[in-house]
């Protein structure tokens, strides 16, 4: 049929004869070009929840991702906070068994500066080690936004693309 588009004007214009044939061939050219219009825009329109459908598919699976990489951090964490505890109590233990076989209190003065110093290393220990989680969270989570800040780049710029080949086409 798009082959034969442009004999119709021609053809009518030769049924018609004259002005009227004229007009009408012209009228015919404006119903073609808006069924060609028409159709681009159902194409773009296409081409738009395509792409749309697809970063939707990509984000699901980058935020199923990023839920796991945060499930796994505070699981590492915790991990990590129960070693460090026992770790704790173990060098607690292992002083104070230090300290009674030479005679010596644990419960006051040099004694609990010894056991205080290691329970205060094993806090700075933990806040260090939850400040490098909370970054690696970060970082998950800003990948996270800069995936939906490409695909709302991605949509404009399609969206842009497509404005100006049907302003190149019919404008």
């Amino acid at each position: 049929m798009a082959s034969l588009t442009p004999l119709i004007p021609v053809a009518v214009g030769a049924m018609f004869g004259g002005p009227a044939g004229a007009l009408a061939g012209a009228g015919l050219q404006i119903a073609d070009r808006a069924r060609q219009a028409g159709s681009a825009t159902d194409a773009a329109e296409q081409g738009f929840a395509t792409l749309r459908a697809r970063q939707g598919i990509e984000t699901a699976a980058a935020e199923t991702d990023a839920a796991g990489t945060r499930a796994a951090l505070a699981l590492d964490a915790e991990a990590e906070e129960r070693r460090r505890r026992t770790a704790l109590r173990r060098a607690v233990s292992a002083r104070r068994a230090d300290m009674g076989g030479r005679g010596l209190d644990a419960d006051g003065g040099s004694g609990e500066a010894i056991l205080l110093g290691l329970t205060a290393e094993t806090d700075l220990a933990s806040s260090e080690a939850d400040a490098a989680r909370r970054l690696r969270e970060k970082a998950v989570d800003d990948d996270l936004a800069t995936r939906r800040s490409r695909n709302l780049l991605e949509q404009t710029d399609y969206a842009q693309r497509q404005q100006l080949a049907w302003l190149s086409r019919f404008g």
